[in-house]
């Protein structure tokens, strides 16, 4: 059994940096939810109009309908990670933005390991009712003396209609952790639904494939995943949405870099109604022979009016650019580096500056001493 004496609840000035560098500031005055190894150690800051911010736990005890809506998009069966996470009762997140509800400050969520050798098992749920808005930032780190652990996410997500959810993930693991999210998402009429993960540091294994149901006319959905594979890490990301209803689009992009580790970049757009359209880019850049960068991309369609389409694209960065930025005075590490860092970059329309300064402040830790 794991000490758990209260010092493995506490967050250090170290563990509060290496939670920055996954995009959350524990000391802005966001509303915050925190969770440490499996306690729920903050929820501060929840005073914005119609937010309503508790544990899963708490969430099941107040509101009646919370039992309908657990275990519906991921099942508790799917496979072993979300076997043990059911049979452990994790607890996590219960977010909820009434009818017709926008809020302007993200909420942010901190999943932080401090213990060697812990499976931090999480159970979320996140429901935006219709015509609200909200937007997530999770930010998912462990302490810097740790190598091995493994964080089993499960998160639930609906968006009614005309809801509007933007929601980002941003990953500072570290060499031997192991990461196996397992995420659905179910959007209504006219809801929008945009995702972006983010991860630049080395883990020996991330796996998640988001599944999105999109069940009412009009609904949209996109995926961002940027990636960074050193050597010795490997990531299997993908997403798979499925348009269920008329008039739905799709759009997944991925952008991986290998510097000796392995990417999996994995894509599935199944069209199931008339009138869709959905689209695939995977961009990768190989930056040493050893490594490996691997789409899968993959269109499926049951009906004839659909428009599903595909892009992939993997190289290596070309002389010519390396040249021309050393004509103008950089090193070929420092050329590298600005190109890696410009390819990694993602300008999401419409997120939240906070949000889009998170995701920009951490490409920039990329190659610093405070990187990889």
């Amino acid at each position: 059994m794991q000490n758990k004496d209260n010092s493995q609840y506490n967050l250090s000035k170290e563990d509060k940096r290496q939670v920055l560098h996954a995009g959350v500031d524990l000391d802005a005055d966001s509303p915050t939810f925190a969770l440490i190894n499996d306690k729920v150690t903050e929820i501060k800051n929840t005073t914005q109009e119609g937010l309503v911010l508790l544990t899963l736990h708490k969430a099941r005890e107040k509101y009646d309908w919370v039992h309908e809506l657990e275990w519906k998009l991921v099942p508790k069966d799917k496979d072993e990670i979300t076997k043990e996470a059911y049979e452990n009762d994790a607890d996590g997140y219960f977010i909820y933005v009434p009818k017709g509800v926008k809020l302007e400050m993200p909420v942010q969520a901190c999943f932080f390991i401090k213990l060697g050798g812990f499976r931090q098992s999480v159970h979320n749920l996140i429901v935006v009712d219709e015509g609200a808005s909200l937007h997530v930032t999770n930010g998912c780190a462990v302490a810097s003396y740790l190598d091995n652990g493994a964080h089993l996410g499960i998160t639930e997500i609906y968006v009614r209609k005309g809801g509007y959810l933007t929601y980002t993930m941003i990953h500072n693991w570290a060499e031997g952790i192991e990461v196996r999210p397992r995420t659905g998402v179910k959007v209504e009429e006219n809801g929008i639904f945009i995702s972006n993960y983010i991860s630049l540091r080395k883990a020996h294994l991330v796996q998640t494939s988001p599944v999105a149901y999109l069940d009412g006319k009009g609904a949209k959905v996109q995926f961002n995943s940027v990636v960074y594979a050193p050597k010795g890490a490997y990531y299997d990301v993908g997403a798979e949405v499925k348009l269920r209803a008329p008039e739905t689009a799709a759009e997944i992009q991925s952008r991986s870099v290998s510097e000796g580790g392995i990417v999996v970049a994995r894509g599935v757009l199944e069209a199931l109604s008339p009138g869709v359209k959905g689209h695939l880019s995977c961009d990768g850049l190989m930056l040493k022979e050893h490594g490996k960068i691997r789409a899968v991309p993959e269109l499926i369609s049951h009906v004839q009016d659909a428009s599903l389409t595909h892009e992939a694209a993997v190289g290596r960065i070309s002389d010519e650019e390396l040249f021309y930025l050393m004509t103008r005075g950089l090193s070929p590490n420092e050329a590298t580096s600005l190109i890696v860092k410009g390819f990694l970059s993602i300008k999401i329309p419409s997120i939240p500056d906070t949000i889009q300064k998170s995701i920009d402040q951490t490409v920039q830790l990329l190659q610093t001493e405070d990187a990889l």
